[in-house]
């Protein structure tokens, strides 16, 4: 009796791979690579979405504080008291007082000005002698 050759491993390996796996396989790689791009945009505009829905929150929430700060400038009070801080606004009757720095009180009231020093004039060639010393 004959023996038959005993077939090498590699020969085993690939018989496993025949037309109809083979077909199989390569239809799976073609399915992922059709899929593969849409997943990953999905991902990215889920990623977008969420960064969209943390601004919205955002925005919601310095709208609720823009609108509770309107409220409050509208009421008579705050009105009152920015005219009286900002334009110095005073209701009939009253009396202004300013408080001013005792360094401007003296200037104001003519006491203690200082004269202007005088500013002597320097010929050309000193500035430009002091032109060429402030270069080194």
């Amino acid at each position: 009796m004959k023996r038959k050759p005993e077939k090498s491993k590699w020969f085993k390996f690939f018989s496993f791979f025949n037309f109809t796996n083979f077909l199989s396989f390569l239809a799976i790689l073609l399915v992922l690579f059709l899929i593969y791009p849409t997943y990953r945009e999905s991902l990215e505009q889920k990623k977008v979405l969420n960064e969209m829905k943390q601004k919205l929150l955002k925005l919601k929430r310095e709208n609720k504080a823009l609108e509770e700060e309107l409220a409050r400038l509208k009421t008579t009070s705050t009105i009152e008291e920015l005219a009286r801080k900002d334009l110095g606004l005073i209701k009939p009757g009253e009396k202004a007082y300013i408080v001013v720095p005792p360094e401007k009180a003296n200037q104001t009231l003519g006491g203690g000005e200082e004269k202007p020093k005088e500013v002597k004039k320097k010929s050309f060639w000193q500035r430009v002698v002091d032109f060429f010393k402030n270069l080194f």
